[in-house]
């Protein structure tokens, strides 16, 4: 069973829920469409934090990897557009990444050298050739957090809403497998968008 924390509780909490030494760790938001279903699914040795609207994200996120070190992969799971990533509350673009430098740097003191972060949402990294925010917003987050960054170009999500599972935009080559086995990636009815 997958265990989930909240991304605002104390450590002690944190650590009694996640009852496991993880490497990994998935944020999902509670705004993606069937978010329980997805939890359920997560492989049950990588611990869940969500993520709440009313909450600014990055800050929920900030708070979880304060109390970690040697984090090899961090999972994002949210409704994303061309060049943004929804946290919760905020929305991280090119244009907003600037005011959020400290906390991505305190990232960056959790995570392992060789880390790497996955966003799911929807065509988060689109296309490069036409849409150049988009790239430059991944490009910009590994800068500030070392990590090597993959997003998909495409929607996210049901096959027979036009969705799927690739992470196909990336800073480098990317080890990490995605959080979700098959099966749970073919039943899942909704597009992270």
């Amino acid at each position: 069973m997958t265990s989930i924390a909240a991304a605002d509780a104390p450590p002690a909490f944190d650590a009694i829920a996640s009852n496991k030494v993880s490497k990994q760790l998935v944020f999902i938001d509670t705004a993606v469409k069937d978010f329980l279903f997805l939890v359920r699914g997560v492989y049950p040795q990588i611990p869940v934090v969500l993520l709440y609207p009313h909450r600014d994200g990055v800050e929920q996120i900030t708070r979880t990897l304060a109390h970690r070190s040697n984090i090899e992969a961090i999972h994002i799971v949210s409704p994303g557009e061309p060049g943004r990533v929804q946290l919760g509350g905020a929305n991280l673009t090119i244009d907003s990444i600037a005011s959020y430098t400290e906390p991505l740097w305190q990232w960056r003191r959790a995570l392992a050298p060789d880390a790497e972060i996955l966003i799911y949402g929807c065509r988060v990294a689109i296309d490069p050739a036409i849409a150049a925010v988009s790239v430059a917003l991944l490009n910009r987050l590994h800068a500030l957090t070392g990590a090597q960054v993959a997003a998909s170009s495409h929607p996210t999500g049901n096959a027979a809403l036009g969705g799927n599972w690739e992470l196909d935009v990336s800073t480098g080559e990317i080890f990490t497998p995605l959080a979700f086995p098959p099966q749970v990636r073919n039943a899942y009815s909704g597009i992270l968008a």
